[in-house]
């Protein structure tokens, strides 16, 4: 019986692949699927996987090239077990930690999550070769309706909340999501046809429908980023980006997303602009209309002010925006003076005790060697 589902799209990327999957082979326990969704990959990548003979091993391989957004779709109609973890194929797994994780789930805990630590592969844009993590181990229980009417008004960090990537959840809880879709949106999907970001919309759902979460301080996975990742390259406006961006498809949502779309658009695309529009997609689909101006309002708000501190746009270019789309400029002003106040109190947890290591120094250049490391480095930590 398969009690675990680890689910890797994969396009393009066998050089990091052949580091990733073996890294998540080292987990020597029979309850555990992998399951490899290739997106018709022209690399090398499917005839790689025929090597492979692990029977956890369960590989499908698209006939044609699909948005990163229904690869994802395609991972989760393939995996089989009662809980469910994405990880990117540049990614990594820590098997020191599952026990951590199956301790939660034999509470009957819909989702566990985790702070997400960062290894930097060799070619990344920056910090090369260098694992970023947080080794302070805590565990907090919090209240997804909470913690999600937070997230919706302050545009907070996504990398908070519990997505595909940072947590093992029940399948239960994305059949919920599913019958809610079937039965407001039409359709029999994961994910409505506005979602952009996989990752960011997936964990806004997983709030959604469940009561509650935990949260843990030490990963079960960290996330890769080398030079081929979907985020690395965005930022850096990379040619595999662009038709990341092409193939989203994504039509006008409503006037106050054009509020982002027009600050954004004589720069390059970054993740603010995909993480607002998930936020804005999920405010119109998923929460009640007695909910959605305020919501809307404290929203523009923080993503206005985001747009200020990373110099996207100035005061008064944001301020004819808002004018121009009918929004009052003293409300938004009042809310940007109470957030500057403090006088919200966001969700967060601890990030203590940062701690920056060098893959050189240490002796490793891959997935593979990082996760082996890891192993090591925090069983010397908790003995």
């Amino acid at each position: 019986m398969v009690k675990f589902s680890i689910v890797i799209p994969t396009r393009e990327r066998l050089g990091t692949l052949i580091h990733t999957l073996p890294a998540c082979l080292r987990i020597e326990r029979d309850d555990v699927e992998f399951v490899v969704c290739d997106n018709f990959s022209q690399d090398g990548t499917a005839d790689y996987l025929e090597t492979i003979k692990d029977p956890r091993v369960r590989k499908y391989r698209t006939n044609q090239r699909l948005s990163m957004k229904d690869n994802f779709e395609h991972g989760l109609t393939r995996a089989q077990g009662a809980y469910l973890c994405f990880i990117g194929d540049d990614d990594l797994i820590i098997p020191y930690l599952f026990s951590l994780i199956e301790q939660e789930i034999e509470n009957n805990i819909e989702t566990v999550c985790w702070n997400r630590w960062v290894y930097y592969w060799p070619d990344s844009y920056e910090s090369p070769n260098t694992l970023i993590i947080n080794d302070h181990n805590f565990r907090v229980a919090l209240s997804s309706k909470r913690v999600l009417d937070a997230s919706l008004r302050y545009f907070l960090n996504y990398q908070n909340l519990p997505s595909l990537y940072n947590s093992f959840t029940h399948r239960e809880v994305f059949q919920r999501v599913i019958n809610y879709n079937c039965s407001n949106l039409k359709t029999e999907n994961f994910y409505p046809q506005e979602a952009i970001s996989p990752d960011v919309f997936s964990a806004l759902q997983i709030l959604r429908f469940t009561n509650s979460f935990v949260h843990m301080g030490l990963p079960f996975t960290v996330s890769g980023i080398s030079k081929s990742s979907n985020g690395a390259g965005v930022a850096n406006n990379s040619e595999e980006s662009q038709k990341f961006v092409q193939e989203l498809q994504v039509k006008q949502l409503s006037d106050l997303l054009n509020v982002a779309l027009l600050s954004l658009k004589d720069q390059k695309m970054s993740y603010h602009i995909t993480n607002l529009s998930d936020y804005i997609c999920f405010i119109l689909n998923y929460m009640s209309e007695d909910l959605q101006e305020d919501i809307f309002l404290d929203l523009i708000t923080s993503g206005c002010r985001t747009l200020l501190e990373i110099g996207n746009i100035d005061a008064d270019a944001a301020m004819r925006l808002i004018t121009d789309h009918g929004i009052s400029t003293s409300i938004i002003n009042g809310r940007i003076n109470l957030l500057d106040q403090g006088f919200y109190t966001l969700f967060r947890v601890p990030m203590f005790n940062r701690v920056v290591i060098d893959g050189d120094e240490y002796g490793f250049r891959n997935s593979f060697d990082t996760s082996i490391f890891l192993d090591n480095y925090l069983g010397s930590l908790l003995s």
